[in-house]
């Protein structure tokens, strides 16, 4: 089995686009162990949904409103990716496939301003998680595999995404180091939102800062989750989602990342 395992091992490396060592290499080995002795051991992906940004009322951030194209979705562009990554797993095992639709962004009004209604954004993510299942053709029983993020913390007997985020920004409050971290995420949203033609100079610096630091918490608390339910993650965002999914997991996620994601980005914006 050992050998196996050591060949697995191999084989993922192989698959790496970010030409850096597997990070949490010595925990993924402990997955592919578990998976190889017919343990439960969930495969996630996360697609997330994309937001359209609405000018807030004076000095106020701007507003986010939800929307879902599942022929442009991030997992429709690499779903052969997650089924080159599912083979060489299945040497070992069955891995438990979970393709995520993080719902919770969706309703942390700490996070996000919404310029849609709670009700809507209920439906957003519903249809969402509906529509993308019928577009996974590639993979085995899609409609078993996408779930949404609130469920799979049910699912895994987590806590929930709203008590992830909590816990998370109280560690940022209390860490120099977290809090250099968001102010370097503020200076990028700045850059982001210039060329969507929103000046931050005029929002209020306060209000910049607690939605930032609520941002990365959220992301920090599922990086958390994802360790805590024992996942093996991959990764076709930026890499700045796996950096924040680490710090919450105090960099012992074992997270994939087999795609150079900028093509993704560049693909989309033609589309």
């Amino acid at each position: 089995m050992n050998e196996l395992v050591e060949l697995t091992l191999y084989n993922l490396e192989q698959l790496e686009q970010t030409g850096r060592p597997l990070p949490a290499r010595e925990e993924l080995k402990s997955r592919l162990i578990e998976l190889a002795e017919s343990r439960s051991v969930p495969v996630v992906v996360f697609n997330c949904l994309n937001p359209d940004w609405r000018p807030g009322s004076k000095r106020d951030y701007p507003k986010a409103a939800f929307s879902f194209n599942p022929e442009t979705s991030i997992c429709r562009y690499y779903q052969d990716y997650v089924a080159i990554t599912l083979l060489a797993l299945q040497d070992l095992g069955t891995p438990n496939l979970n393709i995520v639709i993080p719902d919770s962004e969706l309703l942390d009004e700490r996070v996000f301003s919404f310029a849609q209604s709670k009700e809507e954004r209920i439906d957003t993510s519903l249809s969402a998680k509906s529509a993308l299942s019928s577009v996974l053709t590639e993979l085995d029983n899609p409609e078993q595999a996408v779930t949404l993020w609130s469920e799979y913390c049910a699912g895994q007997s987590l806590k929930t995404p709203f008590e992830y985020t909590t816990e998370n920004y109280r560690r940022i409050q209390s860490d120099p180091g977290l809090q250099k971290k968001v102010q370097d995420q503020i200076k990028d949203s700045a850059r982001f939102f210039d060329k969507k033609g929103v000046n931050f100079k005029k929002i209020d610096p306060r209000v910049i800062y607690e939605r930032i630091a609520w941002y990365e918490a959220m992301y920090m608390g599922e990086g958390q989750a994802l360790l805590e339910s024992g996942a093996i993650v991959l990764n076709f965002e930026d890499s700045r989602i796996a950096a924040w999914f680490q710090r919450g997991a105090d960099s012992k996620l074992p997270i994939l990342t087999p795609v150079n994601a900028n093509d993704f980005y560049a693909w989309r914006r033609k589309s």
